[in-house]
C-alpha cells in the first residue's frame, strides 16, 4: 500500500506493504497493460457515480498521468483508462474508487494481477487540484513499480534528508503532509520526482530502504517489465515538467466476456475426459448472467469456432447454445493450443462493448504439439488485456505441459488449476466460474460416500454475503445421493422447499446446487443422504458473493526447480481491504499425495517484511521431486479488523471491524529441473 499523506497514524509502515515479497512480476498481465511506457488499465467505481463525479474522477487521473510523466522524466504515462461505474470489474480492475472514508492504499507490484489493486476513497475527488492527482501517482508507484514509501511512521520525512532538496523537487513517495507543498507555476506542487542514489534516505530507515536497500529510481530502473532509464550517476532527475499529454477514457461495461476454449484432441477420449469436459462446462456457464458474453472454440490440430461470442439475454438461451456447442464436440487429432488461443482472442475482439473482464477459459489434457507455440501468443494476449484461466486435465499432460499452462495464466494475470482426474473437473470448473464472477470459496472438501449413509460438512456464511451457493459434485452418475441443507436456525432446506427462501436448486447427472440469496449468517450444514453407491467419489464446495471479500494467494513464482525456496503470500480481504487478525492454515500436497503443513506469519520477522500489514507470508522449500505441488490455504477471520489507512483530510481513519468470514483457495507450483 501506502497511501500517502499524513497525520500521525496507526502503523503507517504496516500499511505501506500490502504485498511485500519480491514476487516476480507478471509482464503486462491481466487487465492492466504496459507497453512502450504507456499504462492502460481499468478503474472500478464502487458506487453509482453521477456524471459530475465521473468527470471529476477522469480529470484527476488525467492530472495524475502528467505527474507520472514528470516523475519518470517523460518515459511513462497513462494511455487508455476504462472506467466501469457501479461496482463492475471487481477482480480485473487495477483501481477501485470507494464511496467511503477508507483512505488510499495499493498492493505492491500488483499491477495487472487479477485481484490486486490500488484503492482511493471518493472523498479525495473534491476537485482536480485538491492533491488527489498526487495520491493517484503515489499509489501508482506502489502498484506498478514495487516502490515503497520514503517517509517514516507518523508522516515524518525520510527521503533526501540532505540540503539538495532545495534544488530538487520532492519525491512523490515522500509525504506531502509536511513536504513538497510549495506551489509551482500552473498550480502543481513540488512533489513530483523520485529519489536517486545521491539523496536517498541517508539514515536507511524508510520502508523503501527496508524493502529494497536502494533509491526509488534504482528500483524503477531495475523493474523486470516496467523499467525506465534512471538519471545518470551523480545527477538529479529532470526538474522541468514534460509537455502535457492526453489520456483516453472509455466507459466500460460491468459484465464478463468469456471464450470457452476446449481441447478435443484424441487424448481427450481417454478416461472419459471429454465426457466430463462436456458435463463440467455447464457448471461454468450456469454462473453467467444477462449482460455477460459467452462463446465457444475448440481445438485439436485444427481450430473451430463452435459458437460466436454472444451477449447473454434475459432468457438465457445463449447459455444453452454454449452448452450445446460443447456437447457436440468430437475427439481426434493433435494438440494446437497456440492457435486456439488466437481464435479465442479473435472472438473476444468482436464484442461491441468494452469489458475489463475479457477471459479465455482454456481446458486441455495434452502437451502442445502442433501449430503456433502457445507461449509466443502471450504478448498478444497481454496487449489485448485478455486473461487466461487454464485447467490442465488428467495424467497425460507432462510437467512441461503443466508449466506452459501455468505460465499462460501467470503472464496474463489469470489462474491455473490441475484436475488430476476427470471427475475433478466438475468441482474445478465451478470454481473457475466463481473466480470469473468474483465470488469466493469458503468451504471445499472431498467426500467419500458409502452406501445408505449420511455425510455432513459445515460451512460458515458471513453476515454481508449477498448470495451463497452450496455445490455437490458426484463422480459417477450411477451413485445415488441427495444434497440437503440445514440453515443456522435449524431449517432444513430441500429441493422442494428452497423457493420459500427465494432460492433455487439445480440437479444434474453429476452435480446438485443450491443458490440462496441473502443467506442467513452463521454455520450451514451440507448433508448428503446416499442410497446405492458404486464409485463413492464426490466433493462439496460452498461459495459466497461478497465483492471484495476474498483470499488472495500468490507464489513467488509459478515454476521452480527441486529444493528451490519459494515465498507464499496469503492476503484475506474484506471489501477489498486486507485484514489483520486472521488465522491462516496451509498445506502442500506433494506429487506422491503426501501432505506437509506450512506456517504463515504476519510479524515482520524473517521473510515477512512488514508486521501487521494483512499479508501473511510462508516459505516453502520442500520440493524434492519434479511434478505438481498443490497449495491448499484457508483463512478464518474472527474479530478481524482492516489495515489502517492513510489520508490527508479530516481526522485519522481507524482500523474497522469486519464480519467474521472464512475463505479457501488453492494454487499450484510446477517443479521441474
Amino acid at each position: 500500500m501506502g497511501a500517502f499523506t499524513l497525520p500521525i497514524h496507526q502503523s503507517i509502515v504496516a500499511t505501506t506493504a500490502l504485498l511485500s515479497l519480491a514476487v516476480a512480476p507478471h509482464a503486462q498481465a491481466g487487465n492492466g497493460r504496459f507497453n512502450a511506457g504507456v499504462h492502460d488499465f481499468c478503474v472500478s467505481v464502487r458506487f453509482n457515480a453521477g456524471s459530475a463525479q465521473l468527470t471529476n474522477i477522469k480529470n484527476n487521473f488525467e492530472a495524475g498521468s502528467q505527474i507520472v510523466a514528470d516523475a519518470t522524466d517523460d518515459q511513462h504515462r497513462f494511455g487508455t483508462i476504462t472506467v466501469v461505474n457501479n461496482s463492475g470489474a471487481t477482480r480485473s480492475a487495477d483501481w477501485w474508487i470507494r464511496n467511503d472514508r477508507r483512505g488510499a492504499r495499493a498492493q505492491l507490484d500488483g499491477y495487472g494481477i487479477r485481484g490486486a489493486r490500488a484503492e482511493i476513497h471518493s472523498e479525495f475527488f473534491l476537485g482536480t487540484n485538491d492533491l488527489t492527482a498526487y495520491t493517484i501517482t503515489h499509489e501508482h508507484m506502489h502498484l506498478s513499480y514495487n516502490l515503497e514509501d520514503e517517509y517514516l511512521p507518523g508522516g515524518l520525512p525520510g527521503c533526501a534528508e540532505v540540503s539538495d532538496e532545495t534544488t530538487l523537487d520532492y519525491s512523490i513517495m515522500d509525504t506531502y503532509h509536511s513536504r513538497g507543498t510549495a506551489t509551482l507555476p500552473g498550480g502543481m506542487l513540488s512533489l513530483n520526482e523520485l529519489c536517486v542514489a545521491g539523496n536517498h534516505d541517508p539514515n536507511g530507515d524508510t520502508p523503501q530502504h527496508r524493502l529494497h536497500g536502494e533509491s526509488c529510481w534504482d528500483t524503477l530502473a531495475s523493474h523486470p517489465t516496467r523499467s525506465a532509464t534512471a538519471p545518470a550517476p551523480m545527477t538529479l532527475p529532470v526538474a522541468a515538467p514534460p509537455p502535457p499529454h492526453t489520456v483516453t477514457f472509455v466507459d466500460g461495461i460491468g459484465g464478463i466476456q468469456v471464450m470457452l476454449v476446449v481441447d478435443r484432441s484424441g487424448s481427450m477420449a481417454s478416461n472419459n475426459r471429454m465426457y466430463y469436459a462436456k458435463e463440467s462446462s455447464q457448471e461454468f456457464t450456469a454462473a453467467l448472467e444477462p449482460g455477460d458474453w459467452v462463446g465457444v472454440a475448440s481445438f485439436s490440430h485444427t481450430i473451430s469456432d463452435d459458437m460466436d461470442l454472444t451477449v447473454v439475454s434475459a432468457s438465457g438461451t445463449e447459455i444453452a447454445s454454449a452448452d450445446a456447442a460443447v456437447r457436440g464436440l468430437m475427439t481426434g487429432g493433435n494438440t494446437n493450443i497456440g492457435d486456439a488461443l488466437v481464435q479465442g482472442l479473435t472472438e473476444l475482439g468482436t464484442a461491441s462493448a468494452p469489458s475489463c473482464d475479457r477471459l479465455i477459459v482454456l481446458l486441455s489434457d495434452g502437451d502442445h504439439n502442433w501449430g503456433t507455440p502457445p507461449l509466443s501468443v502471450i504478448p498478444t494476449l497481454q496487449a489485448a488485456g485478455a486473461t487466461v484461466l487454464a485447467v490442465g486435465v488428467g495424467d497425460s499432460l507432462s510437467t512441461t505441459g503443466h508449466r506452459t499452462l501455468r505460465q499462460l495464466a501467470d503472464d496474463t494475470g489469470g489462474r491455473y488449476w490441475r484436475a488430476g482426474n476427470s471427475d475433478d473437473l466438475m468441482r474445478i470448473m465451478r470454481e473457475v466460474a466463481m473466480e470469473s464472477i468474483a465470488a469466493g470459496v469458503f468451504a471445499s472438501a472431498p467426500v467419500t460416500m458409502t452406501p445408505f449413509s449420511l455425510h455432513s460438512e459445515t460451512a460458515f456464511v458471513e453476515a454481508d454475503a449477498a448470495q451463497a451457493e452450496f455445490f455437490l459434485a458426484i463422480s459417477s452418475a450411477n451413485d445415488q445421493a441427495t444434497l440437503e441443507l440445514v440453515a443456522p436456525d435449524g431449517t432444513v432446506v430441500t429441493a422442494a422447499n428452497v423457493h420459500h427462501m427465494g432460492g433455487t436448486f439445480v440437479g444434474r447427472l453429476h452435480s446438485q446446487r443450491f443458490v440462496i440469496p441473502q443467506p442467513m449468517p452463521g454455520t450451514w450444514t451440507m448433508s448428503i443422504q446416499t442410497g446405492a453407491i458404486s464409485n463413492g467419489k464426490a466433493s462439496v464446495m460452498a461459495t459466497a458473493e461478497s465483492p471484495g471479500t476474498n483470499l488472495e494467494l500468490r507464489l513467488e513464482k509459478g515454476s521452480a526447480t527441486p529444493t528451490e525456496s519459494i515465498l507464499v503470500e496469503a492476503t484475506p480481504t474484506h471489501a477489498g481491504t486486507p485484514i489483520v487478525g486472521a488465522v491462516i492454515h496451509g498445506a502442500v500436497e506433494r506429487p506422491d499425495g503426501s501432505q506437509v503443513l506450512i506456517q504463515f506469519y504476519d510479524d515482520g520477522f524473517g521473510h515477512d517484511v512488514f508486521a501487521s500489514d494483512g499479508v501473511y507470508t510462508a516459505q516453502w522449500s520442500g520440493s524434492t521431486e519434479e511434478g505438481i505441488y498443490k497449495f491448499d490455504v484457508s483463512a478464518s477471520v474472527a474479530n478481524g479488523v482492516t489495515v489502517a489507512a492513510e489520508h490527508f483530510m479530516g481526522p485519522p481513519i481507524p482500523a474497522a471491524a469486519v464480519p467474521d468470514f472464512d475463505r479457501y483457495k488453492t494454487t499450484y507450483l510446477v517443479v521441474k529441473n
